[in-house]
């Protein structure tokens, strides 16, 4: 995507230059493909803002260890003067993060601060896109922007009222005075859980709370969003209240003797040790107000990860290709000479070939290229266990698809032969897939060394009546010289094309050694045959349904067409016919 052309030659990037859509994209996929396994229990990334964490010291040193590692092993660097350890508070993505919560980052809310009143809809957009990025820090922050909301709107015109401005200076106090937002504590002994819930058709909003060990209520999060499966989690395994305008869903929890529907609700709400509170709507406004505004819900797959149960290292430093090579890389990175490389095998043989590609990390033996993750070198002896579970999980994929996801991941020297190999011997591949090949015939391509010796015949319409009372027309090209015939004929008889072909073609140029046309009703006739007899003509023709075999003639046809739908458009429909001679003119000219 990156090359352009000049007069001394072609030109190309060597590394990811500014300015480019696509580059923080594939930073960031570089760094997640990297850092795979560690994110997010050892360390959190975004683009080049990496936090590695522990909950002590030890464990801390134990992930920036790996974590360094990972980022030796593929080559990149760090900033010394860009790197802080050991903190106990650091500013992340615009947030101020402790060990007592999340909070807005100050040197960021001051430029809500001091945002003039906007006087354009694409101003009031920008203060939007500013203050949304903290609205999880403002309780009804829809609510509040809601008079802000509909001067953005397409074909609007622009009116900045007092509500506007009132909307404008409520979310800038709200952004200043806003709350730290706790981290939730599951250890034994924490204090409950305290949910605070209302609902509409579409989306639920709420406020998570937590009872902490002085007997404050501190928030852990405001939301409104569609219900998720994973975030039952929060509560599950706690006892905790509900707060709830709605009476009747303590009459739910004490109902006795349910069946239906009811009955499932309550089966449903068994795994939940939770205590139904009733509040009054004027006391509901915190969680009311915010669920007027859902959020998509947005599902994240999972990604295809190599098997972590193998003991790798202990596989390759005793397979005969690699015990070897594992040895002079775990003692000295030595490579073997070429007289030891004489008594290897032909795969030893291939890995030591590439050994500026080999590297050691972890007690596991890497094969390192530029710009692509660490790739896993496969002993011999797990080749066709790598494949098959592979070629399993992919849904037994072909063979190009099943290559990529590999290599993707691991490596050895004859990957593609023995993926090849495997996906042409997979028993469950041969009894559910229908054959992607069908048998054909082999092309052979029609010689022709001199001109009329061979000429394509085709039949062309059905056009509107002329004035002439035509409605088709007869075309014949010759395939060494490109010379065309084309005459308009009332209908596609075996008597007119015959006459037709006669005075048109046999008349001025001679009997052709070999005429080709389709299969129509016309040229396969007893007065076509009897023609080709007359004449010593050897006639041939194409498969049935199957154009393509008189290619040179369709073409043709094609052209013709054109030629003809142009001139016909400047003149009259009516009199098509009279207008061929010209359209061979332009054909023959050309």
């Amino acid at each position: 995507k990156t090359a352009f052309v000049i007069p001394t030659g072609l030109y190309e990037f060597e590394t990811m230059p500014f300015g480019l859509t696509n580059a923080p994209a594939t930073f960031q996929r570089l760094m997640q493909t990297i850092l795979e396994g560690l994110v997010p229990k050892r360390c959190l990334i975004y683009l080049d803002d990496i936090i590695v964490h522990g909950r002590t010291i030890e464990q801390y040193m134990e992930n920036l260890r790996i974590f360094l590692d990972r980022i030796r092993a593929i080559g990149l660097r760090l900033r010394p003067n860009k790197c802080q350890f050991l903190k106990q508070s650091v500013t992340f993505l615009g947030h101020y993060i402790t060990s007592q919560g999340v909070q807005t980052d100050c040197s960021k809310l001051q430029a809500v601060q001091s945002w003039p009143t906007p006087t354009s809809a694409a101003e009031v957009k920008s203060f939007k896109k500013l203050a949304s990025y903290y609205r999880r820090f403002v309780a009804n922050f829809a609510g509040i922007a809601a008079p802000l909301h509909g001067l953005t709107e397409k074909g609007r015109k622009f009116l900045w009222t007092a509500e506007c401005q009132s909307a404008f200076e409520e979310l800038k106090a709200k952004l200043a005075a806003a709350p730290i937002l706790g981290f939730p504590d599951t250890s034994p002994g924490a204090g409950p859980f305290i949910l605070d819930t209302d609902a509409s058709d579409h989306a639920i909003g709420a406020v998570l709370s937590q009872i902490s060990p002085g007997g404050q209520e501190k928030f852990i999060s405001y939301g409104s969003q569609e219900a998720r499966q994973k975030e039952r989690h929060y509560l599950l395994g706690f006892p905790f209240p509900v707060r709830t305008d709605h009476q009747a869903l303590q009459w739910l929890s004490n109902f006795r003797e349910a069946d239906g529907q009811l009955a499932r609700w309550q089966e449903t709400l068994q795994e939940l040790d939770y205590v139904c509170e009733y509040q009054r709507e004027a006391q509901h406004l915190n969680a009311d107000a915010m669920s007027r505004h859902p959020v998509p819900v947005e599902v994240v797959k999972s990604l295809l990860t190599a098997d972590s149960e193998v003991d790798w290292g202990s596989l390759q430093a005793t397979d005969p290709d690699l015990a070897l090579v594992y040895a002079r890389q775990q003692h000295g990175n030595n490579k073997p000479t070429s007289q030891e490389m004489k008594d290897m095998t032909t795969v030893a043989r291939c890995i030591c070939v590439r050994w500026g590609h080999l590297q050691l990390c972890n007690d596991v033996l890497y094969y390192m290229e530029p710009s692509k993750p660490p790739r896993l070198i496969v002993p011999r002896a797990k080749t066709s266990y790598v494949t098959t579970r592979m070629h399993e999980q992919l849904g037994h994929a072909g063979t190009r698809k099943t290559e990529a996801a590999i290599r993707a991941q691991f490596w050895w020297p004859l990957i593609h032969r023995d993926v090849e190999e495997f996906c042409k011997s997979c028993d469950t591949c041969a009894r559910v897939k229908s054959p992607s090949k069908h048998s054909r015939a082999k092309l052979i391509r029609m010689v022709t060394t001199a001109p009329y010796q061979r000429v394509g015949v085709d039949v062309m319409g059905l056009f509107p009546t002329s004035q002439h009372g035509n409605r088709y027309i007869l075309v014949m090209v010759d395939y060494f010289t490109k010379w065309c015939e084309a005459v308009p004929i009332p209908q596609q008889d075996a008597a007119t094309i015959a006459k037709v072909f006669i005075n048109t073609w046999i008349a001025p140029c001679g009997a052709p050694m070999a005429p080709h046309s389709g299969q129509g009703p016309a040229f396969e006739s007893y007065l076509a045959a009897n023609v080709c007899s007359f004449f010593g003509i050897r006639k041939t023709r194409t498969t049935a349904h199957h154009p393509q075999g008189n290619g040179l003639v369709e073409r043709t046809n094609r052209t013709l067409k054109m030629l003809l739908r142009y001139f016909v458009h400047q003149v009259s429909a009516a009199n098509w016919d009279d207008l061929l001679p010209q359209c061979l003119l332009e054909y023959r000219s050309s």
